[in-house]
């Protein structure tokens, strides 16, 4: 049975991302189920990726990945410093006045150049 490296290498080929490859070796190590719970991502989403067919913007789920597993960290107008997937999961909340901190954190997640939708609308123009 193939790994979901060997997998990986197969689909993507030569191009295959750093990433992609830490991706797949962590699905080896634990379990695909395990790995999407790390990134916070379905399941399916990290399967597409793995197999090179998946349709979205493969940015978000880059981000999520070297924040997770390679210790990626950004620079939050609100928090500091603070791990890559982190600042992914706090720019999926929706409003909420819960608390102060999540009121900034949604204001300041909107224009922020770490916010992916942002860079995605760069990318278009």
């Amino acid at each position: 049975m193939k790994t979901y490296l060997e997998k990986a290498r197969h689909a993507w080929g030569e191009s295959i991302p750093h990433w992609v490859l830490v991706l797949a070796q962590a699905c080896d190590s634990n379990s695909q189920s395990h790995v999407a719970n790390e990134i916070r991502y379905s399941t399916a989403v990290v399967n597409t990726v793995l197999k090179n067919t998946y349709k979205g913007s493969l940015k978000a789920i880059e981000q999520a990945v070297e924040g997770a597993f390679l210790s990626a960290t950004v620079e939050c107008p609100v928090i500091g410093t603070l791990a890559s997937n982190d600042c992914l999961e706090n720019q999926r909340k929706p409003y909420s006045s819960t608390n102060p901190l999540r009121v900034q954190l949604f204001i300041a997640c909107r224009s922020c150049q770490n916010n992916v939708k942002n860079d995605l609308q760069g990318e278009q123009q």
